[in-house]
């Protein structure tokens, strides 16, 4: 089964990441939620990826289509790149100059609109940075937008937007990062 789903973080109150992420199979669940949980267990990796989003990240506009040679210099754009965006930006927390003279830093999309289309987005994960919580959205079962929802301001008005399935707190992942793997992987598994 092929699962679509965007890994999101949110810092100072906004929307930073949206990193698309496209899995066949039951590899998503077996190594990407591993992934995803592995980093955020660690608070040194979180520091780093602030870090990163400080210093060098930078937001491409939407588009379409991109060259193959953007992929290649972009992990970011890539569909299997999904989770790893934690650990690519916590990699960039400082600015690298090539002997070229270029300085690299890390492109994102911000595309949270992809969030909102319950036929192709299956699961969400939100690692939000202020709160220091993940949550796992998603679902067949879209709902109407409501004054306190995280996605309140993602789209129009009028769009449905997905369940909130269940929370952790990192601090709680840090501590448990193997029974929030299973916690995940199992809530994951129904959402699909």
């Amino acid at each position: 089964m092929a699962t679509s789903h965007p890994v999101c973080v949110v810092w100072n109150g906004e929307w930073v990441v949206a990193q698309y992420g496209h899995s066949d199979g039951l590899d998503f669940a077996a190594n990407d939620v591993a992934k995803i949980i592995h980093f955020i267990s660690l608070p040194a990796k979180i520091e780093r990826h602030k870090a990163g989003l400080r210093n060098n990240v930078y937001y491409k506009p939407i588009t379409a289509e991109y060259t193959i040679d953007e992929i290649k210099c972009d992990a970011c754009l890539h569909e299997q790149t999904s989770g790893e965006v934690l650990d690519v930006i916590a990699g960039a927390d400082t600015a690298v100059t090539t002997p070229a003279g270029v300085t690299t830093s890390v492109a994102l999309e911000l595309d949270m609109e992809f969030a909102l289309d319950s036929s192709r987005c299956k699961c969400i994960f939100v690692v939000d940075l202020d709160k220091q919580v993940l949550e796992i959205f998603g679902g067949p079962n879209y709902e109407n937008k409501r004054a306190s929802h995280r996605f309140l301001n993602v789209g129009e008005q009028e769009d449905k937007v997905p369940r909130l399935q269940c929370s952790f707190s990192l601090s709680y992942i840090a501590e448990n990062p193997v029974q929030s793997v299973l916690a995940v992987q199992t809530i994951v598994s129904f959402v699909e």
